[in-house]
């Protein structure tokens, strides 16, 4: 009776915690209906609107690009945000720790998320800092990328940053006033950058995108602005990432940039290997 018992609590603990890693992954939205305060309820058109998420151990990400209203036929940067959550069975709460817009600190998230095979669910409520309620209903896909080597997957603070334009000026970035955090995963990249000026914090920038190791070298393209693209060398001195290579823009002009990464310090880095 002992040894079937113990096998029943080891078989549901392993099941429990199978279950509780399958949010696990980088989501593509598949459809989304949002209702404001007023009841008002809006359905994203998925045709036009772009938007991924990362989801690893610990950490969250999100980018979305919206129709340009003035040109309806390439799309804009629409909103960025990334930071820690906790899943407590089916209760999800996201913590925004850097986002695309001021007084994100304030918003409280109260989801519901459930996987079912290749879709993730999440639905609920966001509260914004005057207290009003946005109501949430998401369902995600999840994206079948073939993995990389999983030396470089981790949450990365930049510690140093030098770039190089095209005129062959050189310029070092100040970090004491400037924060970017990059989520690396076997199949894709994101980072959130912002400066904090007097306590004020005020977004950069925000990329994300596939990426493929070829040694100590990697081709990293943007998922989000079309022939943005960046060929670096790179290598691990203990919990540091460093990097030097050239960035494409969308324009073509090349810059190259150096910059030296902190690997955040995960409790679950024995799942690094499984996230997609």
């Amino acid at each position: 009776m002992k040894t079937s018992a113990l096998i029943l609590v080891l078989t549901l603990g392993i099941s429990a915690g199978a279950w509780a890693q399958q949010q696990i992954g980088t989501w593509r939205i598949a459809s989304a209906t949002y209702t404001n305060a007023k009841m008002q309820r809006e359905s994203v058109d998925q045709s036009r609107h772009h938007e991924l998420k990362i989801i690893t151990p610990t950490h969250f990400m999100w980018i979305t690009y919206e129709p340009d209203k003035a040109n309806p036929g390439r799309k804009v940067f629409g909103g960025a945000g990334g930071g820690r959550y906790t899943l407590n069975g089916i209760k999800y709460v996201e913590t925004l720790e850097y986002a695309s817009w001021a007084g994100y600190e304030s918003n409280i998230t109260d989801f519901s998320l459930r996987v079912e095979g290749d879709k993730m669910y999440q639905m609920g409520a966001v509260s914004n800092q005057e207290g009003e309620k946005t109501i949430i209903e998401e369902e995600w896909q999840r994206e079948n990328v073939p993995p990389q080597d999983g030396k470089l997957v981790g949450t990365w603070h930049l510690q140093s940053q030098k770039v190089t334009g095209a005129d062959g000026k050189a310029a070092t970035t100040n970090m004491a006033g400037h924060t970017k955090v990059r989520i690396i995963t076997p199949t894709h990249w994101m980072f959130i950058a912002e400066n904090n000026q007097n306590g004020k914090r005020e977004f950069v920038q925000a990329d994300g995108g596939t990426y493929t190791l070829r040694g100590d070298r990697c081709l990293e393209k943007s998922e989000f602005v079309p022939g943005m693209q960046a060929d670096y060398g790179w290598r691990l001195e203990g919990d540091k990432l460093v990097v030097a290579g050239t960035q494409t823009g969308a324009d073509g002009q090349q810059y190259t940039f150096d910059e030296v990464y902190q690997r955040e310090k995960e409790p679950s880095r024995k799942l690094a290997g499984r996230l997609k």
